[in-house]
């Protein structure tokens, strides 16, 4: 029996300088991938070994100062990742493409930390809780549902109908988190769009 992977999304509440630290994890780790794949693809010869390529790594956080950004075991997640990528791609059942170089602009900024004991989750109420992010320090973490239930609005106010979530807020605040979130961003250190922020709105339309 296949066992089924799980996931629970929560959002990150960050200062700014948190934002600064996640973001600059973000990009290196989108560096050491093609790193990683100009290492491989421009070697002569065999396949690099797993043992090889965590060696180059060392190799490249020991010489290059911006490589400490990144932790090391998210930096051990980026070589995982590269390599599994290469396995689907040599699998015949498996659609994936050849891996190919991560342009910036076309890159969804993640970073993976695989030991989730080291976050020390602690949950502080029903919608709120904190990790210790790597690098980051202590952070919040937002758990609210998605509230995306149109029935839910009245007027400008928005009052969630999942029980178990019993949030409440302006309408257009709620829709500007809903459409960040469609952006499909993985941990981009863009922290939340809290009620005492400010959500760019169109301007109404004259009548």
């Amino acid at each position: 029996m296949t066992r089924q992977a799980r996931a629970h999304v929560a959002r990150l509440d960050l200062s700014t300088a948190q934002v600064a630290v996640l973001d600059g994890q973000a990009h290196t780790a989108r560096a050491l991938w093609n790193l990683l794949h100009e290492y491989v693809t421009f070697r002569q010869g065999r396949f690099p070994t797993v043992k090889e390529c965590d060696t180059a790594i060392r190799q490249a956080r020991h010489e290059i100062d911006w490589m400490g950004r990144l932790p090391a075991q998210a930096a051990q997640a980026v070589l995982k990742t590269y390599r599994q990528a290469w396995a689907n791609f040599f699998d015949p059942g498996h659609p994936a493409k050849r891996p190919t170089f991560k342009a910036r602009s076309r890159t969804r900024p993640a970073v993976d930390v695989p030991q989730g004991r080291d976050l020390n989750i602690t949950r502080l109420n029903r919608r709120w809780g904190a990790v210790s992010w790597p690098k980051v320090g202590r952070v919040q973490t937002c758990h609210r549902c998605g509230h995306r239930d149109p029935a839910s609005r009245d007027g400008t106010r928005f009052s969630c109908a999942n029980p178990a979530c019993g949030w409440a807020g302006h309408a257009d605040t709620n829709a500007a988190i809903n459409i960040r979130n469609a952006a499909g961003t993985v941990v981009s250190g863009r922290g939340d769009l809290g009620a005492a922020r400010s959500a760019k709105r169109q301007p109404p339309r004259a009548s």
